[in-house]
């Protein structure tokens, strides 16, 4: 009888991208995924601790798998682990409590496991990839996108942030390795790969010899097959000539995500992050005149020690100034071990509860024009299995990352298509199929 499994999973790209992987390998070993709200026989929970509300929300959901079904093996793995493993331990009816070095052989730690009164803990050295190097992309098959993780790790020291600790030092996948299992996706049918990892501006840097994220993208751009590329995050200091010359490729979803943080010099100088206001702007900028409707995601942190009224409206100003698509906001919470956890000058919650709102009202105000702007263009779109839930339309992702809805057109599912973006409001993006204006660019 086939063992019943759910997984959940917090946080970032690459969680997503190790927890499909995770599904993917016990699915070939006669596993049955069900919904995470449905009872299973085995619960995995892919935790995130990168803030204070994170690590409750990833307590909240191994709970909820215990009360679904109190007689189920619980498995608990990721970044919450390596931050309060002992915390996870104390929650009755959590089985098996995996560090990140564990993850990947997770499948093997399952089979012979057992309902426990107190749960195996196995928390390897951080840093160590070799499992790492055999791991499957992930994959979720009911996804039409594939994520393949190239490096893991950061050995950037920005005062507010755990994920040195929790996720190791920086390191990459070898050119070889990563190269194999992008040709692997494009054999199965992916059209858009997704290039994630923690810190992938560094990617190649640990090699022997070194690399680059530039030079891997150019390898990878030259693959037989390939649909096209979409990166994940990348920091502002990482964006070298060679790099924003092969952006411009248009096998490159036109698409970033870069880090801000705040918009004043002596926040960021708090922060220990390793540029200016002035330089961060001046390369959204230039980017933006290089890559025509580029969809341009920030991440800003409200409320950190010493942030004064002055440093917020400095940060506001800049943030509405620049071209920005979409922002992530995330109210500063103090996480231990971490330089600014010890600084004075701390932000009531309240003021950080309106930081933040502020913020939000913002991103909404710069999603919409963004949306407007595109009313009549024809996009390159990757049709999705996916359905609206409201309107019951099918949807579909555009190169600049926008969602559309379009009318059910299943022979087109899993395919980049020309989509003209017929209208764009606060309730969504509406297309329909167009002819290809550049068949070669559109249709793969």
């Amino acid at each position: 009888m086939p063992v019943s499994i759910a997984l959940a999973t917090l946080g970032c790209k690459v969680n997503q991208s190790e927890t499909a992987a995770i599904e993917a390998k016990l699915n070939s070993r006669g596993y049955i995924s069900v919904p995470f709200s449905e009872p299973a026989q085995v619960y995995i929970i892919n935790t995130c601790a990168v803030t204070g509300k994170s690590g409750a929300q990833s307590r909240q959901m191994v709970r909820s798998a215990i009360r679904t079904n109190p007689e189920a093996l619980v498995v608990v793995t990721g970044c919450y682990v390596q931050a309060d493993a002992e915390r996870l331990a104390r929650i009755p009816g959590v089985d098996l409590i995996l560090g990140q070095g564990a993850k990947p052989q997770l499948d093997k730690y399952l089979g012979s496991l057992e309902k426990r009164t107190s749960p195996k803990m196995v928390l390897p050295a951080l840093s160590e990839k070799a499992a790492w190097e055999t791991e499957a992309p992930g994959r979720y098959s009911s996804h039409t996108r594939v994520w393949i993780k190239c490096q893991d790790g950061c050995s950037a020291c920005c005062s507010y942030c755990i994920v040195p600790r929790v996720r190791g030092p920086a390191r990459s996948l070898p050119l070889t390795a990563v190269l194999r299992q992008i040709e692997q996706s494009i054999a199965e049918g992916y059209q858009e790969i997704v290039l994630c990892g923690i810190h992938i501006g560094v990617y190649g840097r640990d090699l022997t010899p070194p690399g680059s994220l530039a030079a891997l993208l150019q390898k990878a751009l030259s693959l037989p097959g390939l649909g096209r590329i979409r990166l994940s995050s990348i920091e502002p200091a990482e964006f070298t000539p060679e790099l924003e010359e092969i952006l411009t490729d248009a096998k490159l979803c036109p698409h970033l995500h870069i880090p801000l943080q705040s918009g004043h010099d002596e926040i960021l100088r708090a922060m220990n992050r390793p540029y200016s206001s002035g330089e961060y702007a001046a390369l959204i900028r230039r980017l933006s005149r290089r890559i025509p409707d580029l969809g341009i995601g920030t991440d800003i942190i409200a409320g950190f020690p010493g942030e004064t009224d002055v440093h917020f409206n400095a940060t506001l100003k800049l943030i509405t100034e620049l071209p920005f698509t979409y922002l992530h906001v995330f109210r500063y919470s103090p996480r231990a071990n971490t330089p600014a956890a010890g600084f004075s000058g701390r932000v009531p919650e309240a003021v950080k509860k309106n930081r933040s709102a502020s913020l939000r009202t913002l991103s909404q105000e710069k999603a919409d024009a963004f949306r407007k702007t595109q009313a009549g263009q024809v996009r390159p779109t990757l049709i999705l299995q996916q359905q609206d839930p409201s309107s019951g339309l099918q949807m579909g992702l555009t190169d600049n990352y926008l969602r559309l809805q379009l009318p059910p057109s299943p022979e087109l599912t899993g395919r980049i298509h020309p989509l003209r973006i017929r209208k764009a409001n606060r309730q969504g993006l509406y297309g329909e199929p167009a002819e290809p204006l550049h068949r070669e660019r559109f249709l793969c």
